[in-house]
């Protein structure tokens, strides 16, 4: 797996959503693991995240704020 990514570099990036690759490198997994866990397993993930087809959608704040403990996968807690 590639380089670890911080929060704070996540904070620093401008895109509203990230994708599980990205997510991946801040948790220490593989994207293709939370891919599949959101595809297959929707219920385990804790964080928001929107699946799409083939495609999985992180939204970038969504995923900071659980990661902080802010909330959790409904936004609103």
């Amino acid at each position: 797996m590639a380089s670890k990514i911080s929060l704070a570099d996540l904070r620093g990036m401008t895109e509203d959503t990230i994708t599980p690759e990205i997510a991946g490198k801040v948790l220490g997994c593989t994207g293709f693991l939370l891919g599949q866990m959101c595809k297959n397993e929707p219920d385990k993930v804790p964080f928001p995240f929107i699946c799409i087809g083939r495609k999985t959608i992180i939204p970038r704040e969504g995923f900071i704020n659980w990661a902080e403990g802010r909330t959790g996968r409904g936004g609103s807690e």
